[in-house]
């Protein structure tokens, strides 16, 4: 009982970056959250995720790209909002509007919680910045978890470098947990729900883990108690 498996099933580059503050005054391009519920029930906070992220932002001393300004170009190139929820996709429209950062995201609501995960990324270098993947109810204490999800986001921007040589490893594209314990809860960090098993397996949600690396999940399951274990 409660026994994981890893199966890892594509690997690609990507880009370490080094720790350095980002300044004021550079640009961002702020993509609008997407809705990847079942139901459009909780579409609302597409925009209410999106323009937290813009005004904290602004507050930051960021110039925000207008929404209209890159809303018109992905039309010409036959995209939707969804598209942009890939950083190469991002990463390309942004540097369009020769923004410096270029944020995309998107939230799922199933079973009365909601998960959410942003991304950010380094336009200049085509890099991946940071991701903040979180979950919780949705009631009044959801407003919460997104405000806080966000400023954790930005608290972590770091650009690199221009003189700076990137660093190349190994990362996993795609992480799948397997178990035979069907409806069991899979949380990664504290409270995070990622998902739960189905079929005899979790795929995570696209967040860059390093091959090797090792990561923390909590399970849980009706009628049997938390445990913690280490996958790696």
């Amino acid at each position: 009982m409660f026994a994981l498996k890893l199966k890892f099933l594509i690997s690609i580059p990507l880009l370490v970056l080094a720790a350095q503050s980002a300044p004021a005054l550079r640009s961002a391009c702020v993509f609008q959250v997407v809705d990847l519920s079942a139901t459009t029930e909780q579409a609302k906070y597409q925009d209410i995720i999106t323009d937290l992220i813009t005004v904290e932002l602004e507050s930051a001393g960021y110039s925000i790209v207008p929404r209209e300004s890159w809303v018109a170009l992905i039309e010409s190139r036959g995209m939707g909002l969804p598209d942009l929820i890939q950083g190469e996709n991002a990463v390309a429209v942004a540097s369009e509007f020769q923004a410096d950062l270029a944020v995309t995201g998107f939230y799922r609501v199933e079973d009365g919680k909601l998960i959410l995960e942003l991304k950010c990324y380094d336009v200049a270098q085509k890099a991946f910045i940071t991701g903040v993947l979180r979950s919780g109810l949705l009631n009044l204490t959801v407003y919460n978890l997104i405000s806080s999800t966000v400023k954790r986001m930005l608290s972590k921007i770091r650009f690199l470098p221009e003189e700076s040589l990137l660093k190349y490893v190994v990362a996993v594209q795609e992480l799948t947990l397997l178990s035979r314990d069907e409806e069991m809860e899979i949380y990664l960090g504290d409270d995070e729900l990622i998902g739960r098993i189905k079929d005899g397996r979790l795929t995570l949600p696209p967040i860059p883990f390093a091959i090797g690396s090792q990561i923390t999940v909590e399970k849980q399951k009706t009628g049997f108690h938390s445990h913690r274990e280490k996958v790696r």
